[in-house]
C-alpha cells in the first residue's frame, strides 16, 4: 500500500459514507425532523427571522415534539462545542447504486441560527446564517469515493453568485450519466453534523506535505521514515540530566470536556 493510499484510508475512516449517515440516506424522524410550512420557508430563504410557529403547526403534537427535540439538540451543540448543527435542507437527490440500499441524500444545506432571549420556546425564531446554498459535502465525497464521480469541489466553491439552480446545473454536469441522479423537491430542518470534513480535505489535498513529514510518513508505515526516526532517537543522550527549570517545563495533560 502506497502512502497516498494509506492517507486516503485515514480520510475514509473520518467520515461515514454509508446509508447510516443522514447526509447520504436522510431519515425523517418524529422527534428530530421539522417539515417546514411553505410560507415560513419562503421567508426563511429570504434571510428573515422566522418564528418556529410559522415553520410548523404547534397544534399538532408530533410537529411540536419534533421542533423541541431538534432545537434542544442544536442549542446543546452550540453551547458545548460552539458549532451550528441545525440545517435547512432544500432538495434531495437519489441515484442508481448498489453501494447503499436507499440513496436519499440532502442536496443543498443552509446553517440555521436560533434566536431566543431566554423566553418561552414558542417565541423561538430561526434565521439563516448565510443565504448562499452549500451543496452537501458528504454527498460529493460519497460520489467521488464510492461512485468514481470526477466532481471538482473547487468549481462549485468558486462559482460567483451561487444559486441553487446554478449549483445544480454545475453539479449534475459532473455526475456520471449512468447513475441517473435525480433531484427531489422537498425541504426539512434537522441537526446534521460533519465536523471531520476539514481533516478529510487536508488528507486528500496535502499528500505531498504529508509524505515529506518524517513522523507522519512513519505513522503511515514508510520504512525509510521509520529508520530515520530510530536514528534520531539513537542520537539522544538517554543519561543526560534534566536541566529544564520547573517554571519553564510545560507538561501536556489530558483534559476532560469541562475544561
Amino acid at each position: 500500500m502506497t502512502l497516498q493510499e494509506r492517507f486516503q484510508g485515514w480520510a475514509d475512516e473520518l467520515v461515514d459514507l454509508t446509508a447510516k449517515n443522514d447526509l447520504i440516506n436522510f431519515k425523517v424522524t418524529k422527534t428530530s425532523t421539522i417539515l417546514p410550512d411553505p410560507a415560513g420557508l419562503s421567508k426563511l430563504l429570504k434571510g428573515e427571522s422566522v418564528s418556529i410557529t410559522d415553520l410548523c403547526d404547534f397544534i399538532d403534537p408530533d410537529q411540536q415534539k419534533a421542533a423541541k427535540g431538534a432545537i434542544k439538540t442544536a442549542i446543546e451543540f452550540k453551547e458545548q462545542r460552539g458549532v451550528e448543527v441545525l440545517k435547512l435542507v432544500s432538495g434531495f437527490v437519489s441515484w442508481k447504486t448498489d453501494k447503499i440500499s436507499n440513496a436519499n441524500a440532502p442536496l443543498f444545506l443552509y446553517s440555521l441560527e436560533i434566536e431566543n432571549d431566554g423566553g418561552a420556546f414558542i417565541h423561538t425564531k430561526l434565521k439563516l446564517v448565510d443565504t448562499e446554498p452549500e451543496i452537501n459535502p458528504v454527498l460529493i465525497l460519497h460520489l467521488q469515493r464510492r461512485m468514481s464521480a470526477a466532481i471538482n469541489d473547487e468549481y462549485l466553491q468558486d462559482l460567483e453568485d451561487p444559486t441553487e439552480e446554478k449549483l445544480w446545473d454545475l453539479f449534475v454536469s459532473q455526475c456520471p450519466a449512468d447513475i441517473e441522479i435525480q433531484k427531489i423537491e422537498k425541504q426539512a430542518i434537522k441537526n446534521l453534523k460533519y465536523p471531520n470534513l476539514p481533516m478529510v480535505a487536508d488528507l486528500q489535498n496535502a499528500t505531498e506535505s504529508l509524505e515529506a513529514n518524517t513522523l507522519i510518513a512513519a505513522l503511515a508505515g514508510d520504512p525509510q521514515s521509520k529508520d530515520s526516526l530510530r536514528d534520531d532517537i539513537n542520537d539522544a543522550k538517554q543519561d543526560a540530566p534534566n536541566f529544564i527549570p520547573p517554571d519553564q517545563e510545560f507538561l501536556v495533560l489530558d483534559a476532560d470536556s469541562s475544561q
